[in-house]
């Protein structure tokens, strides 16, 4: 099998657009399609942002799914310095935001991101207990959105 003929059965066998891993998350680079299989390293926010504006990701429920999975990852960056309020959630949403303004995936899974933290930030646990709540929140999205 070719090389491309390979990657295109990989593609068509189920393989994720994105995946978290080792604390990262990886998106699938859609602008190197076909011709190059290779990932995209947008844990951080403003990587994220990058990915979402320049499209490297791509499809409203990807969109969203990473979205969301790069709030999440902020979040419990700064939750685990303790450096955590609804301000900074409310401005990390609309970062995300606005880097595809109708998205409307992109919108709901940042609210359903937003929202969780809300709550989470209303009980009383440490910055470590949290990020791993908001972590996994949002890789059951993951789960539940793209399979």
């Amino acid at each position: 099998m070719l090389e491309t003929e390979q990657k295109r059965h990989l593609m068509d066998d189920g393989t994720m657009p994105m995946k978290v891993e080792g604390g990262r998350i990886l998106l699938i680079d859609q602008r190197k399609l076909p011709g190059i299989f290779e990932y995209f390293d947008a844990t951080d926010l403003d990587a994220m942002c990058f990915a979402i504006t320049d499209m490297v990701v791509r499809g409203a429920p990807s969109i969203g799914v990473a979205a969301a999975l790069g709030m999440a990852c902020h979040l419990s960056k700064l939750a685990s310095a303790s450096n955590i309020n609804l301000d900074v959630v409310k401005n990390t949403k609309d970062k995300l935001d606005a880097t595809r303004p109708t998205a409307v995936n992109l919108k709901w899974a940042t609210e359903k991101v937003f929202d969780c933290a809300e709550s989470l930030l209303q009980g009383s646990q440490t910055g470590q207990q949290y990020g791993e709540r908001n972590r996994s929140f949002t890789e059951r999205m993951l789960a539940d959105c793209l399979h």
